[in-house]
């Protein structure tokens, strides 16, 4: 899979494969239905996402690592 859009692209937190958002090509959502590989980062705001709980993940051990 190539995406040549720079915008709004996620790492998955468990291989390292980049892909762009469901909302311009949906390439991480696809990488996590082939994968089950379901966490992931935003390299635009560095947001934690995860697809299998649909819902964006937060907790305090996370704060150094955003905030650096």
């Amino acid at each position: 899979m190539h995406c040549t859009s720079e915008a709004e692209n996620w790492l998955c937190l468990h291989c390292g494969y980049t892909g762009c958002s469901r909302y311009i090509s949906s390439h991480g959502l696809i990488h996590f239905e082939r994968t089950l590989h379901a966490i992931a980062l935003s390299l635009s705001d560095l947001s934690v996402w995860c697809y299998e709980c649909q819902s964006y993940i937060k907790h305090d051990s996370l704060l150094p690592l955003l905030s650096a």
